[in-house]
């Protein structure tokens, strides 16, 4: 009898990731941790969503993780292979595997290029490819995000914002990675514009074998894509765990919050979980013990000194879970057999 497989290795394996940044003042310069010791990974054919308030770190992680931005400390291996301390030429003939999709395309077009040109040239500079070749992949390309031969020609701005984005789709697939990077790329459309390219992201995961790397502030975004979830406050990971079951019954307070603050569509079976009160404290001070609990309502409702204490360390909760917590909500109770 043969021995069962060993589980294949994630894409992105991400550990300790730290990013510090030099704030400069009037009374003189300042250390800023955006990143405290992250860690997760990215299975391969994984969506994992990056949620959390604006500040909070979702993009300079997302950067730090592939190579895009340089940390300050940790490890980032993809495929097996580090990024972080590595020569630049090695990073980028692994960045080449990444394909990076923004909130607004607009600024990263270049206004005087058509679309051939916008599409021609990462295969032109990475691709190795032939004029006549890099024109059959161009619209390949265009073709794969619903888009038709005559708009090889366009320039951007004769596009709309929905089109842009598939553009902008277009060119993260140029050459042909494994990993896209998704960074709010839907916040800059219109609903219905939303719905469509959620659909055309969803397609495209499934035909080309694709892991995405979502970061997102809307969590009907995330609902729509993720498999997993992980849950960012100042710059720590504070809770990780399949899209089902904590959009279901998250045990960290601030997800409750996070969850709490969607629009309601429909009048809620149970009682909301209370509204977060004031901002995120200043990455520059950040508060002792726990960052979250100046913030946190069941410190309030039940005081605990571990919160103000102890920094809470992310530890396995569950099947494919993790939580930094010292006063998680109980687990819901399994339903009552029907």
């Amino acid at each position: 009898m043969s021995s069962p497989s060993a589980p294949a290795a994630p894409l992105l394996e991400v550990r300790g990731l730290e990013k510090r940044f030099v704030v400069p003042g009037a009374a003189g310069s300042g250390e800023l941790l955006a990143l405290a010791r992250v860690d997760f990974d990215l299975a391969r054919g994984e969506c994992l969503a990056l949620v959390g308030e604006s500040g909070s770190g979702k993009s300079t992680l997302a950067r730090c993780a592939t190579g895009l931005l340089p940390a300050s400390a940790g490890s980032a291996r993809f495929d097996g292979r580090e990024l972080i301390g590595r020569p630049r030429r090695e990073v980028a003939a692994l960045r080449r595997r990444i394909g990076f999709v923004f909130q607004d395309p607009r600024g990263s077009f270049d206004p005087r290029q058509r679309v051939d040109g916008i599409l021609a040239e990462p295969l032109a500079i990475q691709g190795g490819l032939k004029p006549r070749q890099r024109r059959l992949r161009a619209l390949a390309l265009l073709a794969a995000v619903g888009l038709s031969a005559e708009h090889l020609f366009r320039y951007p701005h004769e596009f709309s914002g929905g089109q842009r984005q598939r553009l902008a789709i277009a060119r993260a697939l140029a050459l042909e990675p494994q990993l896209l990077v998704l960074d709010e790329p839907t916040s800059a459309l219109d609903v219905s514009v939303q719905a469509q390219i959620l659909n055309l992201l969803a397609e495209l995961r499934r035909e080309f074998g694709l892991s995405l790397l979502l970061i997102a502030h809307d969590l009907a975004v995330v609902q729509h894509l993720a498999d997993r979830v992980a849950v960012l406050y100042l710059g720590r990971l504070v809770e990780v765990a399949p899209a089902a079951a904590l959009f279901g019954a998250p045990p960290h307070p601030y997800t409750q919050a996070l969850l709490a603050s969607r629009p309601q569509r429909s009048r809620p079976a149970q009682p909301p979980a209370a509204r977060l009160a004031g901002d995120p404290p200043s990455p520059l001070a950040p508060p002792p013990g726990c960052a979250f609990h100046p913030r946190c309502p069941r410190r309030a409702a039940q005081p605990d000194a571990r919160c103000a204490e102890l920094p809470p360390i992310l530890s396995p909760s569950g099947p494919n879970r993790a939580l930094a917590c010292h006063l998680p909500l109980p687990p819901s109770p399994p339903p009552a057999p029907g």
